[in-house]
């Protein structure tokens, strides 16, 4: 967020709408117009928040454009907002807001997009138990938020760090397991699988995803392939996050999109381990079961951009890959 002392308000919006697509907001109703690439503008002459402006821009290249367009005269006074960081929990959020608070020095706050100008470095730190890849309002954030001092890029890894201590720290002796997924794509569309798995995941609330990183893994000896690793915190048997697995990795025609494997404590979960009676007898029928008890758990929404996402990774294997066989 970005505050301008204007000698002429009116002016300078239209550069702006001009020159780096700017737009009018209104916080009233459009709290779910900006992410993490956005720049809310204040433009500000006889009054505060004269004119609001939306960006999709950083702050750096909306001072280069104002500078390098000739409006450095018209611009009396610039402040920034205090740096935004949004942390997502569950259980009892409170019981981590407090030791964030005794750690850091912290102050409370209330939750609000419109920040004024900070005067010393310092970042509002919020809370929610919401899916932090979906576009927030405000009553959707835990009621109180944290001022802390420290600057935003500082700060951040700091909190990413201790994340699974804060997330321990609200679960209040409930007994949730750690796991570790790994995804393999030969083709190596690793972002369309990972979209799908993650889309997926959260939507059914199958738990927390607390790291992300990239690994290799070993399935012969000497021969190291690269794996996506998503470390995740689930209150549900373990055998819930490979169901949804089996569901993910092969297309309807029989093609595997890709290798999902579920670790719990070093061990990797078989497929086998799911076996029934009758079509659940053989992995084709178990794959068909779970992939329609997948779609039938879905939300529509979650529904549509999983198979969005299936036809693409399907669209993007060679057309020489041969069908599997029938069994």
């Amino acid at each position: 967020m970005l505050y301008l002392k204007c000698a002429d308000v009116r002016p300078v919006e239209a550069f702006l709408q001009s020159r780096v697509a700017a737009r009018s907001f209104d916080p009233g109703f459009d709290q779910r117009g900006f992410d993490e690439q956005s720049t809310l503008v204040f433009l500000e002459r006889e009054r505060p928040r004269e004119r609001l402006v939306l960006i999709q821009a950083a702050p750096d290249e909306v001072f280069a454009e104002l500078i390098n367009g000739g409006m450095a005269p018209l611009l009396c006074r610039a402040d920034l907002a205090p740096g935004t960081i949004l942390m997502r929990l569950t259980g009892k959020i409170e019981r981590a807001l407090k030791k964030i608070k005794e750690e850091f020095k912290a102050r409370e706050i209330i939750p609000d997009f419109l920040l004024p100008p900070s005067e010393r470095d310092e970042t509002a730190l919020f809370f929610t138990k919401r899916p932090l890849n979906q576009s927030l309002g405000l009553d959707e954030l835990y009621p109180l938020g944290l001022m802390v001092p420290g600057e935003r890029n500082a700060l951040f890894p700091v909190l990413r760090e201790r994340a699974r201590e804060y997330l321990e720290e609200t679960l209040e002796g409930q007994k949730w397991t750690e796991a570790e997924v790994r995804i393999y794509d030969v083709y190596g569309h690793y972002d369309v699988q990972v979209n799908r798995f993650l889309v997926a995941f959260r939507d059914l609330e199958l738990g927390i995803v607390v790291e992300e990183s990239w690994g290799k893994d070993y399935p012969l000896a000497m021969m190291a392939i690269p794996i996506y690793r998503l470390r995740i915190f689930t209150p549900l048997p373990m055998g819930e996050i490979k169901r949804l697995a089996i569901g993910l990795e092969f297309h309807p025609d029989g093609v595997r999109l890709a290798d999902i494997d579920v670790f719990e404590n070093g061990e990797r979960l078989n497929w086998s381990d799911f076996k029934g009676k009758g079509e659940l007898a053989t992995r084709p029928g178990l794959i068909s079961h779970l992939r329609r008890e997948l779609h039938g758990r879905l939300s529509p929404k979650a529904l549509t951009q999983v198979l969005a996402l299936e036809e693409e990774a399907r669209r993007l294997i060679p057309a020489n890959v041969l069908l599997p066989r029938e069994e």
